[in-house]
């Protein structure tokens, strides 16, 4: 019955998010990018949005049902892969709106196949609909459509202002400094991924002390697996930017700046979906607001002054202003903490 409501839903909201793609594209390539050979680009990968939101959310459902290795190949692995392949069939004729149809039709391919193991994996003695009441899903579901919509606002005000303000080359050395910082926290998607199930039973069966122990374990584990590509990063910053061309190596200070705020998002651990698996999703919301407020704030007054340079800063005290409070909320309100260490009480316990 999830399922079927969460399908319903997902369809219902990528048809109506491609359709105003579709009808926004001139608009949004002559006036906010003033890019007109954008528009085609922008209306082929409106294609796109259905069956990328298909191939997440069955990825999510699969980890509803612990197949981490599908949920995994189906959201995280399928399209890229998919893509890679279309692209390499296009590479003596590639161009950019090549490359959107290579990612729109590897998007499509991922769903597809989110489809086919949702179906396979599912018990057969559970194909049969069970109803589910929309104000119980959207109770839950509501709050984590403003954290999904406001995390992704600040993964992109950054680059829309550099875009407004700066250059096309400071956008470009941004957008390598980013893409490679978040490599750091890599290792945090993917421990996730497995303990975002376990937090939610373990809520569920009343083991708080069991869900605060598995968090900490998780997180101790995360910082040092992180720890080496930190200080690779850190120490060698102008290096790994030379790896994109040389006329990105004055990108190392953003990358610095950046690496230092996903590793706080990773010393952190997950204290987001510890907040979100124990029914404090408004919680998790709230925080995020305060984050993207914080975000817009500091991008708007940084960029026009310091560039990228000024992006990376916005980004990195946004990414650890949010960790800092989820963390403080978690233990206040909840009594879990996820560092790795033991401190004292919590000023009052009070369950989600």
């Amino acid at each position: 019955g999830v399922y079927r409501r969460s399908v319903q839903l997902t369809l219902g909201a990528s048809l109506a998010a491609a359709a105003i793609l579709l009808a926004s594209a001139n608009p949004l390539a002559h006036t906010v990018f003033a890019t007109p050979d954008a528009a085609p680009v922008l209306r082929l990968m409106a294609l796109a949005i259905v069956p990328m939101s298909l191939f997440v959310v069955h990825g999510q459902l699969l980890k509803g049902l612990k197949r981490i290795l599908f949920a995994q190949v189906t959201a995280g692995m399928a399209a890229p892969a998919l893509t890679l392949a279309g692209i390499g069939l296009l590479a003596n004729r590639l161009d950019v709106l090549s490359a959107a149809g290579a990612y729109t039709l590897g998007a499509t391919g991922a769903a597809l196949v989110g489809v086919a193991w949702w179906y396979r994996v599912l018990p057969r003695g559970q194909r049969g609909v069970q109803p589910v009441d929309w104000n119980d899903l959207l109770a839950s579901s509501r709050p984590l459509f403003w954290v999904s919509l406001m995390r992704l606002g600040m993964q992109w005000t950054s680059i829309i202002l550099l875009g407004v303000w700066a250059t096309s080359s400071d956008v470009a050395i941004f957008n390598v400094a980013q893409r490679t910082a978040l490599l750091t926290s890599l290792v945090l998607t993917s421990v996730n991924s497995i303990a975002a199930p376990k937090f939610a039973e373990l809520h569920a069966r009343g083991e708080r002390d069991m869900l605060a122990s598995t968090a900490r374990k998780s997180t101790t584990m995360m910082v040092l697996l992180a720890t080496p590509a930190l200080l690779a990063f850190v120490l060698f910053p102008r290096f790994v930017m030379a790896l994109f061309g040389p006329e990105f190596v004055v990108g190392a200070p953003v990358l610095v700046i950046l690496v230092l705020g996903q590793f706080v998002n990773v010393s952190a651990g997950s204290v987001g979906f510890v907040l979100m698996m124990t029914g404090a999703e408004r919680l998790v919301r709230n925080t995020t607001a305060v984050a993207a407020v914080l975000n817009v704030v500091l991008n708007v007054l940084l960029i026009p002054v310091a560039g990228p340079v000024g992006a990376a800063i916005a980004t990195a005290a946004s990414v650890i202003a949010w960790n800092a409070l989820a963390s403080y909320l978690l233990w206040t309100r909840l009594g879990i903490h996820v560092l790795p260490f033991r401190f004292g009480r919590p000023t009052h316990r009070r369950t989600a």
